[in-house]
């Protein structure tokens, strides 16, 4: 391999499949062993995970988003626990999420609506016009 191919081999992006079956296999091992399986067995897991993903997505170049909008959804969820408990303002979350206060007013109207809707019983119709709470 000459100067110039050895370059563009070790750069991003260029890496070959077998340099990222390993990675998936080293993640999969690892993930496995998270999940509290035996130390024994995390391997054979993580090979047969493997095995399974590549059946599913190989040959093809699925997206693969990054977690930012969990964890801007789990802050948003902290921001209306506080907010309902009259810990933060609707000026503090501005600042926390750098966003707008209108943006704040509309999460946390949503998030109200949706609290309120999560709290209030489910109603079955029993015929007859009448409304039965269950």
């Amino acid at each position: 391999m000459d100067q110039k191919q050895e370059l563009v081999s070790g750069a991003p992006g260029t890496r070959g499949g077998v340099e990222y079956r390993s990675e998936f296999a080293d993640f999969f091992q690892r993930a496995a062993r998270q999940i509290d399986v035996e130390e024994s067995k995390a391997t054979a897991v993580g090979e047969k995970l493997l095995l399974l993903f590549l059946g599913e997505f190989g040959g093809s170049q699925p997206y693969i988003p990054i977690q930012a909008s969990v964890c801007v959804s789990k802050m948003w969820v902290e921001c209306f626990e506080k907010y309902q408990k009259g810990i933060y303002s609707i000026e503090r979350i501005a600042q926390l999420m750098e966003v707008s206060q209108r943006q704040v007013y509309r999460v946390m109207k949503t998030m109200t609506e949706a609290a309120r809707k999560a709290r209030k019983p489910t109603q079955q119709f029993t015929g007859g016009g009448r409304m039965n709470p269950n």
